[in-house]
């Protein structure tokens, strides 16, 4: 018996007397346990595809954040290796500044050699974040 069907049932309104004056109504229908058992079912299926959306959201909620936190931890990461190269390249062109009082012009001039084209090449990469 298909859901149509079971709307062309005849329902009996019967009248019960509780404690209280008002009185409830209760439904009852005349049919075989066939009907209650489609209309279980329909109920089953509205339910499972309440719950199934529900799912779907719950899930896309869960990317969604997830994507943020992803976009958050790269940032942060951009953000790390900018300061590390910045003390990189601090250090680099503080080292012959210290040279000059430390030790002779000639271990300064090196020190200018070596430590100019790292900060250099530092200096771009950090233009490149």
């Amino acid at each position: 018996m298909g859901a149509a069907e079971a709307l062309n049932y005849d329902y009996d309104v019967i009248d019960t007397p509780t404690e209280t004056p008002t009185t409830d109504k209760i439904v009852r229908c005349f049919t075989d346990s066939e009907l209650n058992d489609e209309l279980a079912n329909l109920l089953k299926d509205s339910l499972a595809g309440v719950r199934k959306a529900n799912l779907e959201d719950h899930g896309l909620e869960i990317r969604k954040r997830n994507r943020e936190l992803i976009i958050r931890e790269k940032k942060k990461q951009k953000l790390l290796s900018m300061v590390e190269l910045s003390m990189m390249i601090f250090v680099l062109l503080l080292i012959p500044v210290l040279g000059t009082v430390i030790v002779r012009e000639a271990v300064y001039l090196w020190l200018y050699i070596i430590t100019g084209p790292v900060a250099a090449y530092l200096i771009n990469q950090l233009r490149k974040m």
